[in-house]
């Protein structure tokens, strides 16, 4: 930025005239409003400078040079008035005589205010922040809530309404979104001052807009413990200095949600901003989910694209909370990420395992993994709709015969006669993988519940890569000599299953479009709770039990 700025001295003046033009474009109408909320405004705010203004006791905002640059953020308005942007907090709470129905009670950051909406010091406290075009009272939030209370778990619900100031034009709520990280820190400096409340008890859930803004008040108090960025925005963001956007020295734990990485016509951002970032079915278009963007620019967003009340859409960007929210129903499926260098090295398999060459597993949603390792991708993939969550497997497939173009889908029956389908990704357009021939091919596929113990069977299908040449003449076919089953996500009460299969009466060619029965190759073994003994050289030819548990651990969430 230094560099920059030297050698590009009229990029500073430009910036100054934007400011000056700002502040009066920024001066709210008075027709509206009411007059006692101006005369405080005006007694209390004052702009110090011109890239200084500041709000009574919340204290001030920059928007110097570090809140500018020519390519990423042209336009760094400073921020309405506070009474303009209107930030309320909501205790959220279940109606005793309705259970169906939310309770919203609006509190300021006083003490006796808090208590008096119902803040519990006793238990842990979850602050949501809702994203650009949102509001306080959104559906998600509403679902997240009840989802918590369900599940018993104790948290004060907080959710920040900023609904006034995240109105379009998208550059003035980033403008704005500054002011509700004051009013938000003011509310953690009472909680700390006034009531003796722990940050080791905060965890602060932004979505979008929200996401930065969670991590301007981790800047002030880096101490908390938690921040979930829900599809932090990249417009504006991207390319920009830690300062302006959520990163890891935010909180003790930072986990970010990846749902529609930023490129042109998306919201998200394409950044590693965590300890751990998450790349749902590598972020950049969610299945079941439209390629086509409802709007072409969001910079360009007015109310009028919009109508009265509604939310920007961005299917896409919304599963972030839908599958946070999945997260937290403290069901056995979680979401499970494989640390990895990039989409294209997980989906050609070469990360398919935990805790093996360096690589580990991690889980979002309420856990927190204390002194984690700073920007480390994890990938993962999910349903095109509800439960999105899917259980894992690691499938070793050992092809004799010539490389192939193409891709497995499996059904698992298991020694309980559960069933499942366990397929690559969701869309079936983006699975076909390169199958080396006379080696083993690695990857990890995918399964809705039921979860699956050690298995009986599967049918494999082989569908291959369409050739124009092989219309009437080509046989389109793959050997397999063997498939290896691990299971990988790590439930509550079971460690990873491991199923050897091979085909049924040793027939291993399996025509394009057509299924072959795998059997598990100890059809005697009816223990699947019991480990395999670990065999020597001199005993393993005598030893025929396939289906082994491993790794067999509680796992504490």
């Amino acid at each position: 930025m230094k560099s920059c700025q030297k050698s590009e001295p009229d990029v500073m003046k430009i910036a100054i005239l934007l400011y000056i033009v700002s502040s009066f474009l920024l001066t709210p109408s008075t027709a509206e409003d009411d007059p006692s909320d101006n005369q405080e405004s005006e007694n209390s705010e004052d702009t110090v400078d011109v890239f200084t203004k500041c709000y009574e006791h919340l204290g001030c905002v920059q928007t110097d040079s570090n809140w500018y640059h020519k390519i990423y953020r042209p336009i760094n308005l400073k921020p309405a008035d506070r009474h303009i942007i209107k930030t309320d907090f909501l205790l959220l709470k279940q109606s005793e005589t309705d259970p169906e129905s939310m309770l919203y009670n609006s509190f300021v950051a006083i003490e006796g205010s808090m208590k008096a909406a119902g803040f519990n010091n006793a238990s842990q406290l979850m602050i949501i922040i809702h994203d650009f075009t949102g509001n306080g009272y959104s559906g998600w939030i509403k679902n997240l809530a009840f989802t918590m209370i369900k599940n018993a778990l104790d948290y004060n619900l907080v959710s920040v309404d900023w609904q006034r100031g995240a109105e379009p034009p998208y550059d003035q709520a980033l403008a704005n979104s500054r002011v509700v990280a004051l009013e938000i820190i003011a509310l953690l400096k009472e909680l700390k001052e006034s009531m003796h409340y722990s940050f080791d008890n905060v965890h602060i859930v932004g979505h979008g807009v929200g996401a930065h803004i969670a991590g301007y008040v981790g800047g002030t108090y880096n101490k908390i413990k938690k921040i979930t960025g829900l599809d932090p925005n990249g417009p504006r963001f991207h390319g920009m200095p830690n300062i302006v956007k959520l990163n890891p020295d935010c909180a003790k734990y930072v986990e970010v949600i990846h749902t529609d990485s930023y490129d042109s016509r998306s919201q998200g951002i394409n950044e590693s901003l965590g300890h751990s970032d998450f790349y749902v079915n590598s972020a950049p278009n969610q299945p079941g989910c439209s390629n086509n963007p409802v709007f072409s620019d969001l910079l360009s967003v007015d109310r009028s694209n919009l109508k009265e009340g509604q939310i920007l859409p961005g299917c896409s960007h919304k599963r972030s909370f839908k599958y946070f929210i999945e997260a937290v129903s403290n069901g056995n499926c979680t979401f499970m990420g494989i640390s990895c260098d990039g989409p294209k090295e997980f989906d050609e398999g070469r990360c398919n395992s935990c805790n093996d060459s360096g690589r580990d597993c991690k889980f979002f949603g309420l856990k927190t993994y204390m002194n984690a390792a700073q920007n480390i991708k994890y990938y993962l993939n999910s349903g095109d709709q509800t439960p999105y969550c899917m259980f894992q497997y690691r499938m070793n497939i050992s092809i004799k015969g010539d490389s192939k173009v193409g891709y497995f889908d499996f059904i698992l029956v298991d020694e309980h006669a559960n069933v499942a389908e366990a397929v690559l990704t969701s869309e079936s357009s983006s699975n076909y993988r390169d199958i080396k021939g006379g080696q083993s091919n690695i990857f990890v596929y995918y399964a809705h519940p039921p979860k699956l113990g050690p298995l009986k069977e599967a049918k494999v299908r082989w569908n291959e890569e369409k050739k124009f040449y092989c219309i009437l003449f080509c046989k389109q076919s793959i050997t397999v000599d063997k498939i290896t089953v691990n299971f990988l996500g790590t439930g509550s009460e079971d460690g990873r299953y491991e199923t050897v299969l091979c085909p049924t009466n040793g027939e291993m060619e399996i025509e394009n479009g057509s299924y072959k029965t795998f059997t598990n190759c100890s059809p005697k073994s009816k223990s699947s709770s019991t480990a395999v003994p670990k065999t020597t050289s001199s005993t393993r030819t005598s030893t025929k039990m396939t289906t082994k548990k491993v790794n067999r651990h509680k796992h504490k969430s």
